[in-house]
């Protein structure tokens, strides 16, 4: 029994050693695809033996068992929001098969010819227009520019009045801007326009980042200002996002 056993490990081990030398034929360069899209989260330790088999029906590009040559990865980024990530992302190898596959020309992860190909066709997106897409900027404030709640729509609405322009633009925009007489503009009336303010609670009042919010909306509730008995709700305006809780 116990050479029996010894012969049967013999044929096992040499079993083991020719799937481990045996060659894998090369996949014609047409049919030549990565099954899966994540190839590279593996590794290219997964292309070797005991997981050559795998490797071939799952991640032939990727490990390069294709037959002759193949096709370059092109040099470009795959999401257009690349820059959002920032340049650290690019440097994490946490994060370099993601990189790899989302935003290759951004982090630069190409070769010098082709970064030099994809520089010479990359054309310098030209700013928004220095405008105004709102015609009354005014009424919200310079608060409205700088309180980061309201930052990203006041860049969309109120670009020109929130000077979120190049200094080009508004070199431009400022000299095709008439002197005119400003006339006076009357307190807003000391009412609450939204109807129930007091769901927000009194830390609306208080909290830095809804004060510009409550000063337009909730003005009576919020102590803001004394209301009159003759005090009429206004006309309906509104800052434009109504802050959480």
């Amino acid at each position: 029994m116990q050479g029996f056993v010894s012969f049967r490990s013999v044929l096992v081990t040499i079993s083991l050693f020719i799937s481990s030398s045996r060659t894998l034929t090369p996949i014609p360069v047409s049919n030549c695809a990565d099954k899966i899209n994540n190839c590279a989260n593996y590794g290219k330790s997964s292309c070797v033996p005991p997981y050559e088999e795998w490797a071939r029906d799952n991640c032939a590009q990727y490990c390069g068992i294709c037959g002759g040559p193949t096709t370059p990865t092109p040099c470009v980024d795959v999401r257009d929001d690349c820059v959002t990530y920032g340049k650290t992302i690019c440097q994490n190898v946490k994060y370099a098969p993601w990189v790899l596959d989302n935003c290759r020309y951004y982090c630069r992860q190409c070769s010098d010819p082709e970064l030099a190909i994809a520089d010479a066709k990359t054309t310098t997106t030209p700013p928004p227009p220095c405008v105004n897409k709102l015609t009354n900027c005014e009424r919200y404030g310079k608060d409205v520019c700088n309180n980061p709640v309201y930052a990203p729509w006041a860049k969309d609405n109120c670009r020109y009045f929130c000077r979120q322009c190049t200094r080009e633009q508004l070199d431009i925009a400022d000299s095709k801007t008439t002197t005119t007489t400003v006339r006076p503009t009357p307190a807003l009336a000391c009412v609450d326009i939204l109807p129930h303010c007091d769901v927000y609670g009194e830390s609306v009042c208080r909290s830095a980042d809804s004060q510009a919010w409550a000063q337009i909306n909730c003005r009576a509730y919020c102590k803001i200002c004394t209301p009159s008995a003759s005090a009429k709700q206004t006309d309906g305006f509104q800052m434009p996002m109504v802050p959480a809780g």
